[in-house]
């Protein structure tokens, strides 16, 4: 076991594993550019790592690498036992979530080429390629095949068709997808409101959406500054890449 998805207790395999396993060596990298610079805090609104939510995108430098670390672990090696689904957590994946919306975007963007050169050069269509593998890997009823043309296409016009579409809508429903097989809802986006309420009033609607009461208190793991480079040393080794 080692997290908890609404389709069981399990390590990432496949391409969804690739998936985030790719966008978590991105995220190293940048990481990386941070404590080079000396820059402490990822708070900059010029930073790609902030993902709209506000409990993670307060934590410091240190509390990310560390959390960034720790969910790498969890979500791609065996571990003893699951790890807390808390807010802290949670937002950590959805920040993975978000740098893949922005790296599809980014990729569809500067995606100048003609059609068959952009296939051609891989590159050009390495995260949607990735997605689409995904999509057809966990999700095969979605397409069929066709004999005469020997291609796999989509069963529906909502999915696209192969790697070298520019519909952005079509490749959001395939990174939905994505976190709806990781994550189980999107409780920790009302973290800051809810810890606003009063505790009485806060503890009822704990109770009525079945929210943990230490969902939304628990602490991001840290790290002193002496313990910085091995811990991104780490990361990077999750991530398959040498640093």
């Amino acid at each position: 076991m080692t997290w908890h998805t609404p389709c069981g207790n399990r390590v990432l395999g496949g391409y969804e594993a690739e998936i985030v396993r790719d966008v978590l060596e991105v995220i190293a990298d940048r990481l990386h550019e941070f404590i080079s610079s000396g820059d402490m805090k990822l708070i900059d609104e010029d930073s790609n790592l902030q993902c709209g939510i506000e409990v993670f995108d307060s934590l410091q430098l240190t509390e990310q690498l560390a959390l960034f670390t720790q969910i790498a672990q969890y979500l791609l090696t065996e571990t003893p036992a699951v790890l807390d689904l808390n807010a802290i957590n949670e937002s950590a994946v959805y920040a993975v979530i978000i740098e893949l919306t922005q790296e599809v975007e980014i990729e569809i963007d500067c995606n100048a080429e003609p059609p068959d050169e952009a296939f051609k050069t891989n590159i050009q269509t390495y995260w949607r390629s990735r997605l689409l593998g995904f999509y057809r890997e966990c999700h095969p009823e979605e397409f069929v095949n066709e004999s005469v043309a020997g291609d796999t296409q989509s069963a529906s016009r909502w999915i696209p068709t192969d790697e070298r579409s520019t519909n952005l809508e079509q490749w959001e429903i395939l990174i939905e997808a994505l976190q709806n097989r990781l994550l189980w809802d999107e409780d920790f986006l009302m973290a800051r409101t809810l810890m606003d309420l009063d505790p009485t009033r806060l503890h009822q609607i704990k109770g009525d959406m079945a929210i943990d009461d230490q969902y939304f208190t628990a602490i991001a793991p840290d790290i002193s500054d002496d313990q910085i480079k091995n811990t991104l040393a780490e990361l990077f080794r999750l991530t398959k890449t040498k640093f």
